[in-house]
């Protein structure tokens, strides 16, 4: 009973620690907050970030009971300078919690860069179309 009760305790701490490793990202005051539509560049300063695709989107409609939130991923090309820098894939909650191992696409020693939502949420009574969808990019200048 003891040793049962003692592994239950640990799997608690163990969960809140691993929540609290997850690195929780909050757009603050200095934040700039953008949306931007596919093929479109959000920018900051000598950065910009096209929203190039959208991989897969299997967050649960809003009008379903599912067992499971779901994410969507969308890949982001970021530039500096109008030169390309990199691709990032980027995960977006359906729980809209955001962290900087699923939602960073960049950063540098002055500048984090960040894909925060994906709009419009799921509706099965609405047909979804690339087009239609955008993506939220949050530049956070470092202090």
């Amino acid at each position: 009973m003891r040793k049962g009760l003692f592994l239950l305790l640990c799997c608690i701490v163990g969960s809140f620690n691993a929540l609290e490793a997850q690195n929780v990202v909050q757009k603050d005051s200095l934040s700039i907050s953008e949306f931007v539509k596919l093929n479109e560049k959000a920018k900051f300063g000598t950065f910009q970030v096209e929203f190039n695709k959208v991989i897969n989107d299997s967050r649960c409609p809003k009008d379903v009971m599912c067992v499971r939130a779901g994410e969507a991923f969308v890949e982001v090309l970021i530039y500096k300078d109008s030169k390309f820098i990199q691709k990032k894939k980027l995960r977006i909650d359906a729980s809209g919690f955001v962290t900087a191992s699923n939602n960073l696409a960049f950063y540098s020693e002055n500048l984090l860069i960040y894909g925060f939502s994906l709009t419009p949420y799921p509706d099965t009574s609405v047909e979804t179309k690339e087009e239609d969808y955008q993506l939220e990019v949050v530049f956070q200048p470092k202090e």
